[in-house]
C-alpha cells in the first residue's frame, strides 16, 4: 500500500493498492503495456464521467467485471529502459566506472579514486541577489568648459 500524492485529498492518509511488475525483458513490458494502456485510458474515461454525477448519486460501489477494468493508473511506463536501469543499479552521470567483461559476464565498478565534488562558494547575499540595489557612490559630474 502507498499514498498516491495525485489524489486531491492525499494528506487525509488514504492509501491504494499497488501491483508491481517486473519483466524478464524489455519485449515482455512492451506487450504487457500494449494491452493494459489502452484499458487504463477507457477506465479513467468511465471513472471521469461517473465522478460528475457522484455528487448528486451518492457512493457508488459498483464492482468491475473484469481484472481489466479494475485497473486505474499505470506509473512509468514512459520511462526509457536504459533510464530504468541506471535508477535501479544507482548508475550516476558524471561518476567514473570500471567496466570489465569475464566469460559473459560484465561487471560495472564506481571509481572511488576518480571521484571529484565540485568546489563550493559562499556568497554574500545581498551583493549575489540584488545586484541593483548596491548603493553607488557619488560619481564627480563632468564640469562643462567655459568657451574663448
Amino acid at each position: 500500500m502507498q499514498e498516491d500524492l495525485t489524489l486531491p485529498n492525499h494528506l487525509s492518509g488514504l492509501r491504494k493498492k499497488y501491483l508491481q511488475l517486473l519483466f524478464d525483458s524489455t519485449r515482455d513490458m512492451m506487450s504487457v503495456r500494449k494491452t493494459i494502456l489502452p484499458a487504463v485510458h477507457k477506465n479513467r474515461a468511465k471513472r471521469d464521467a461517473t465522478a460528475a454525477y457522484a455528487d448528486e448519486a451518492g457512493p457508488s460501489h459498483k464492482r468491475a467485471d473484469g481484472w481489466l477494468d479494475s485497473i486505474e493508473d499505470i506509473r512509468e511506463y514512459d520511462v526509457p529502459f536504459h533510464h530504468r536501469v541506471a535508477i535501479d543499479t544507482e548508475r550516476r552521470c558524471g561518476k567514473w566506472y570500471t567496466v570489465r567483461e569475464e566469460g559473459g559476464r560484465t561487471s560495472i565498478n564506481e571509481c572511488a579514486e576518480r571521484q571529484v565534488h565540485a568546489t563550493l562558494h559562499a556568497t554574500h547575499p545581498a551583493t549575489s541577489r540584488t545586484p541593483g540595489l548596491r548603493r553607488a557612490s557619488p560619481q564627480p559630474q563632468p564640469q562643462p568648459q567655459p568657451q574663448p
